[in-house]
């Protein structure tokens, strides 16, 4: 392997025009471990946390960086993980995309809360724990924290009364 970078470009240019590469739509994880920087406006970033419950598989949640959203799939697949007998029986919507009773959605909502709070206190603490010794870790720490306080905050004004 050499030491030679080399660009190719379709476009014409003139000398002294400024060329920008894309590192394609890439999370500030994938960025940072990938090409060593975190961005702090990445519309394409999004964070995971991992669910896990006794006799089932784990259940990856994905966060929109942007707005906080919870992504569908993993919303299904807790609903159908939380619901009783009797609602598995009377579940009329094809493969839970859907909130099956209002008691199940909250139980669904108060699960990912109580990870996503735990999650949030991790990365805070961590962000603090390293602040000044590593600024690309320390930024994605507390933009990490950022996001899925925003799924946080969503789930507060979809359920207020939530205890978790």
């Amino acid at each position: 392997i050499d030491d030679n970078l080399h660009l190719s470009i379709d476009d014409k240019f003139s000398i002294g025009d400024e060329i920008f590469i894309s590192y394609g739509d890439l999370t500030n994880l994938e960025t940072l471990c990938n090409y060593g920087f975190v961005s702090n406006d990445n519309k394409c970033n999004f964070e995971s946390i991992d669910i896990f419950m006794m006799r089932k598989p784990p259940c990856k949640v994905t966060i929109s960086g942007m707005d906080g959203s919870i992504d569908q799939g993993s919303l299904a697949t807790l609903r159908s993980y939380l619901a009783t007998p009797t609602e598995l029986e009377n579940a009329s919507n094809s493969f839970f995309m859907t909130p099956i009773s209002d008691s199940n959605e909250e139980e669904v909502y108060c699960l990912i809360a109580s990870f996503l709070d735990e999650a949030i206190t991790d990365a805070s603490e961590g962000a603090d724990k390293i602040q000044g010794e590593d600024d690309l870790v320390e930024t994605y720490l507390r933009k990490r924290a950022e996001t899925l306080q925003k799924a946080l905050q969503n789930i507060k004004k979809k359920f207020p009364l939530l205890e978790y």
